[in-house]
């Protein structure tokens, strides 16, 4: 007995609690090992409370070495973090790993005698052995290797038996000297290793993907719990799961061409897993301002669309919570999700969040989409019951039975237009806010939002935002300051300038006075024909200031005018004098998408794309591409042009 065993007077405090200790499911056992399991918890429990080993030993059977014994195999730190408890005294249960401590066993043997613990025993003799194992089986970066996608144990084995070899082991010596050469030992090192080093090795063996997996599923409650709708909301960008086109009258007649997959951005209530508001994004990548206008229709009221193609209708009673429950218009929530893509990084979006809703922001783990399974399971729906089931579905997978085999001539042949795909995202996102969900008790979102806050007990106080302020602007409003303009020495009357363009109004063109001084600009960034101004010095407000020549003419996002304005400098665009810019760039991209299409039928336009999009924001119509349109060299791209853009102008001279 080793006399740095627990007794009765040294056991610390904190181990002496047995109502802590892992417990054992007694009537499992039967026959003598219920007997022998019962009377030794009897023992140890008597023996812990008061000491009495001898008195306890008569009583029980169990001698006072045994005792001893398996109070500290009860005590023993477990593999769980937790100590062993009454699971030390099952019987076969082993509380620490068998160590040999002989020599490794001598030539060769058909039986498995005599080999207990030989495996392990001659890796800590050999630590280049199992240093080679342990970087295979967990993919360790090492400078000169490239390790297999999933390495097997025929694989390892092979490789093991070699270095074996090039030690001089032969035949005689262990491992080789074994039927199957440690072949089975080290399958079974393996599976040890992965279960010590689970989150690692389940990375390099089986993916990044089954990584993540890990993270759910702990036991441990998530960090941030919705109680109570409106605790807890949520946004993310999802690109949904089919094509559409865009119609192009040119020279030949109608052309249909395919754009680029939409992006849908819902924002989502996940105690009564409601979608609050929505936005989509014609565009190749998700951007900010596209996330904000998110945002921005969860704040805003709902109301039904005008679908384009007859049979699309909503479900009775289908709508967005602000649009069908006047008490939840306006109404801010308490803390705002995102995950960690960089989009939603924009500095202007987390403290626009937190300034006019009083939100706290997080942000999920970087790559763990499982850590917003509630949002991914809302994808799921809305393509399995919706854009997954459009002819020109791209499916869930490559090799999904429902993908046709070409998704953009599908959409083209069949004129799926953009248009109809903004209807049906907003007839699924509306129609699942009413659909039962086992999750709420079957009860649908809108059901559980209404339960909330009309039963004899509501449990559900909204909380309308204040009015927005000069300190505190409306959602998607970019606040910055701009020095005032002008001369009256000249007879120039005050303006602002923001992206090249100037602004001004009756209010401010009289006040010659603050020329030269700053004011504060509120800039609604997806549509510039007008912003508001106030002065910095003494916050009034001086009122709308509208955008000067064609730009007024026109809604139009920040990103297009900065467009605009590098198509103008790199000499692909010409404005006339009070033209509208947009209207310009909107042939542009028209013609730029016939010349695509020309090249390649079926393929996707990016050009059609943005088209889309500026269709979407300024809503003018699709102009037609005539046939000196497609000659003018001013809607050219660079790469198209016969000399570089950054090339200077030639100089000719007559030889004479």
């Amino acid at each position: 007995m080793s006399a740095t065993q627990w007794r009765f007077k040294t056991l610390p405090l904190e181990l002496r609690d047995m109502s802590v200790w892992p417990a054992v499911d007694v009537s499992l056992f039967i026959g003598p090992d219920r007997v022998r399991i019962e009377s030794l918890i009897a023992a140890v429990t008597a023996y812990v409370q008061t000491g009495k080993i001898n008195a306890i030993s008569e009583e029980t059977g169990v001698t006072k070495t045994e005792i001893i014994r398996h109070l500290n195999r009860c005590v023993a730190p477990a593999m769980d973090g937790r100590i062993e408890g009454w699971r030390a005294l099952v019987k076969g249960h082993r509380t620490s790993l068998y160590q040999r401590d002989t020599s490794l066993p001598e030539g060769y043997s058909g039986t498995s005698k005599g080999f207990a613990g030989a495996f392990l025993f001659f890796l800590s003799r050999n630590p280049d052995v199992k240093e080679f194992l342990d970087s295979r089986i967990l993919k360790k970066k090492k400078k000169g290797i490239v390790h297999e996608a999933c390495v097997s144990v025929e694989s390892l084995h092979s490789g093991f038996v070699d270095m074996c070899e090039s030690k001089g082991l032969t035949s005689q010596d262990y491992p080789l000297n074994t039927k199957s050469c440690g072949k089975r030992s080290l399958a079974r090192y393996v599976n040890a290793l992965i279960l010590e080093n689970l989150e690692e090795a389940t990375a390099a063996r089986f993916g990044s993907v089954a990584r993540s997996m890990l993270e759910t599923g702990t036991g441990h409650p998530a960090h941030l719990n919705a109680f109570a709708p409106y605790d807890q909301v949520g946004t993310d960008a999802h690109k949904i799961d089919c094509v559409g086109s865009i119609r192009i009258i040119g020279p030949a007649g109608p052309q249909r061409i395919a754009v680029e997959r939409l992006w849908y951005i819902p924002t989502y209530e996940f105690s009564t897993r409601s979608v609050l508001g929505f936005s989509i994004g014609i565009r190749t990548e998700c951007s900010s301002a596209t996330i904000g206008e998110s945002m921005e229709s969860a704040l805003s009221v709902w109301g039904p669309r005008k679908p384009i193609v007859d049979g699309m209708e909503y479900k009775e009673g289908a709508g967005l919570p602000s649009g069908l429950i006047s008490e939840l218009a306006g109404v801010g929530w308490g803390i705002h999700s995102f995950d960690n893509a960089a989009v939603h990084f924009s500095g202007h979006i987390a403290e626009q969040a937190r300034r006019r809703i009083g939100c706290v922001v997080t942000y999920g783990s970087l790559g763990h989409w499982e850590s917003r399974a509630i949002l991914e399971r809302l994808f799921n729906t809305l393509e399995s019951y919706g854009f997954q089931r459009v002819p020109s579905s791209m499916g869930a997978s490559s090799s999904d039975p429902k993908r046709p085999a070409n998704p953009n001539k599908q959409a083209i042949e069949l004129g799926i237009d953009w248009e109809v795909l903004l209807d049906l995202a907003d007839i699924l996102t509306a129609n699942y806010n009413v659909t039962r969900n086992e999750g709420l008790g079957n009860q649908s979102p809108i059901e559980a939002l209404k339960n909330h806050l009309y039963s004899s007990a509501p449990t559900f106080l909204p909380r309308p935002l204040p009015p927005a302020s000069y300190s505190q602007p409306e959602l998607g409003i970019v606040v910055e300051i701009r020095t005032v303009n002008g001369s009256l020495k000249r007879g120039r009357r005050p303006y602002i300038q923001i992206d090249r363009v100037k602004y001004s109004s009756i209010s401010l063109a009289n006040a010659m006075h603050l020329i030269g001084k700053n004011l504060v600009v509120h800039i609604r960034e997806k549509n510039m024909q007008t912003v508001r101004a106030f002065e910095e010095s003494t916050g009034a407000e001086i009122g709308i200031l509208q955008a000067k020549g064609g730009w007024r003419l026109t809604p139009h996002t920040r990103e297009m005018r900065k467009q605009v304005n590098s198509l103008v400098d790199a000499g692909f665009m010409k404005l006339g004098a009070g033209k509208d810019p947009i209207a310009s760039f909107m042939e542009f991209l028209a013609s730029k998408s016939h010349k695509d299409v020309e090249k390649n039928a079926f393929k996707t336009s990016s050009h059609a794309t943005k088209l889309a999009n500026a269709a979407n924001v300024s809503k003018l119509p699709i102009p037609e591409v005539t046939a000196s349109q497609k000659s003018r060299n001013d809607l050219l791209l660079p790469e198209e042009l016969d000399t570089p853009i950054y090339s200077s102008k030639p100089i000719w001279k007559t030889i004479t």
